[in-house]
This record gives structure tokens, sequence and C-alpha cells, in this order.
């Protein structure tokens, strides 16, 4: 996740999904052009997926019981794409001794491109995603399925 793909691959991609409808699995992009699609997704939104007002009231706050009211407030939409997230999240920090991700690696690269806050010392300093993939299950009551099968790009 630490590696993005070149931007002309991002883009080519980015222009093949949108003109086919979605993604050939059958030929899928490598994983630096992978990460760079779901980077640029996450800066395209017209909206970024948590509002400043939603992060004000989540910076710091690390007791998943806070964390799930807050989030509850979202609207529908950007509650189930954060949630679709931080599974997503959870099931690649599953794997952390072999990927080298975890949830504050994950933090780091992901908290700028789905807040989008002017003040980059507030961004440095959060910690939200981190505690939403170390407590998902508490946060959106849910289950986590663990990945059975290894995918390999």
């Amino acid at each position: 996740m630490n590696k993005t793909g070149s931007a002309m691959n991002v883009l080519k991609e980015k222009d093949l999904i949108e003109k086919s409808g979605g993604i050939n699995f059958n030929s899928p992009p490598d994983l630096p052009t992978t990460v760079g699609l779901l980077k640029l997704f996450f800066r395209e939104l017209p909206q970024p997926l948590l509002s400043n007002k939603t992060f004000q009231g989540l910076f710091n706050k690390e007791a998943p019981q806070d964390i799930s009211e807050l989030v509850k407030e979202l609207p529908k939409s950007n509650y189930y794409l954060l949630r679709e997230l931080i599974i997503f999240f959870r099931q690649i920090t599953d794997h952390s001794d072999q990927n080298k991700m975890y949830p504050s690696t994950l933090n780091r690269i992901f908290l700028p491109l789905i807040l989008r806050f002017k003040d980059p010392k507030l961004v440095a300093n959060g910690n939200c995603i981190e505690a939403m993939i170390l407590n998902p299950e508490k946060i959106f009551d849910i289950t986590i399925q663990p990945i059975k099968k290894k995918f390999r790009w």
C-alpha cells in the first residue's frame, strides 16, 4: 500500500474501468496500480468520506463505543463505504507479518485521503483509522471473516 503505480498506469487503468464498467479480473492491474486507483478514488470524491466535523469528534478517540456513536452519524453511503474499507484494511493487517502493513501504516497512508483536512498537524496526529482497524467488530457491530485463500499479484 506504500507503493503507488505510475500516474500514467493509474489513469490508463481508470479509463479502462470507466469505459468497460468494471475491472477485468482475468487480467487485473498490478498491485501498485490498484493501490493508486484506490487512492485516486478517495481523492476524487466530491466530499471527503469523513467530514471535518466527524473527524474533530473522532480526533484522539480510541474507545470503540465513542467512535461507533460518531460514525453512525455519517450519511449512510459514507458509513457503509467506511465500514467496507475498514474490513478490507483489517484483513490486510491480519497478514502484517508478511505484508508489513500495520494499522498505524494504513492510518498514515489513508487518513489524509479520506479526510482532506486543511491542518496537516491534525491529520498527522489523528489515529481514528487505526482505532477502527483494531476494533471493527465493536465499532460497526460486525463479524470479520478471515481471508482463507491467498491472492497473488
